[in-house]
């Protein structure tokens, strides 16, 4: 079998294999593992700009348009060799997880994208919870994406808007209460990891601070860093006190492509 090397380094196969999702008809999965290794290789362009060939743009409209190809069935064989590729590392297996939002421009006022959550006057999307795995060695690499979710907040939705409620409620991403998608996130990545002998560090940032996770966490004895709040206070009032300094290298910094310092 002859194997290439695609344009940012990564061999033919291994490509494929990241994006050979089981789709039940041999044609989508070859369809998906053309357009994941062409978006891989030019994340930056939209579909039109990545598919010149007016045939190949609609083959990838049709792919994304078909209710057979479910994103969490795309997602699988990348998250499954991000796991395979945490367990051969020799070193601490690192675990992001954190939450960013997908806001879309709303041009017209009494029309939404189907399913879509109002976050604001002029803006409608969703939130995605991401759980990515790096390598914790001293040259980090990036090793995948290990979960997602995406959620709104039953709030943001029109409370007569039945389909976008059922919808959302199937995905499972119907939330009164975030906080649950930070155990969700981290159970999941934990058990994978778990699964193939690897016990994770996971990483997450000041909005993680809640005593409840905090201590799930330390039952199930859980390898975690969490950024607390500078002024979080104990349970007697008093300010949180000093326990100790850490030096970490963090990595060398770079300029920004505009030039500016931030």
């Amino acid at each position: 079998m002859q194997v290439r090397k695609t344009s940012n380094g990564t061999n033919d196969l291994a490509m494929r294999l990241e994006y050979a999702a089981d789709l039940g008809d041999k044609r989508r999965t070859r369809r998906a593992q053309a357009v994941g290794m062409a978006l891989a290789n030019k994340p930056e362009l939209s579909l039109p700009k990545l598919f010149t060939d007016e045939a190949d743009l609609e083959a990838a409209y049709r792919l994304l348009r078909n209710s057979s190809c479910h994103w969490r069935d795309l997602l699988a064989p990348h998250a499954r060799r991000t796991v395979e590729r945490g367990a051969a590392q020799d070193g601490t297996v690192l675990v992001a997880h954190d939450t960013t939002t997908l806001s879309f421009r709303q041009y017209w006022s009494d029309r939404r994208r189907g399913q879509m959550a109002s976050l604001s006057s002029r803006t409608q999307g969703f939130l995605l919870h991401a759980s990515f795995a790096v390598s914790g060695g001293e040259q980090a690499e990036p090793l995948g994406i290990v979960e997602a979710r995406p959620f709104v907040h039953a709030s943001d939705l029109d409370p007569d808007d039945h389909e976008s409620h059922d919808f959302w409620e199937d995905e499972c991403g119907l939330f009164d209460n975030e906080k649950e998608r930070w155990f969700q996130g981290v159970g999941y990545a934990n058990n994978e990891f778990a699964a193939k002998g690897v016990k994770p560090v996971h990483i997450m940032d000041q909005e993680a601070d809640s005593y409840v996770l905090l201590s799930w966490m330390a039952t199930n004895e859980l390898r975690f860093i969490v950024r607390v709040g500078a002024r979080r206070r104990m349970k007697f009032g008093a300010d949180m006190r000093e326990i100790g300094e850490i030096d970490a290298r963090l990595g060398d910094r770079f300029d920004l492509r505009d030039g500016r310092k931030r």
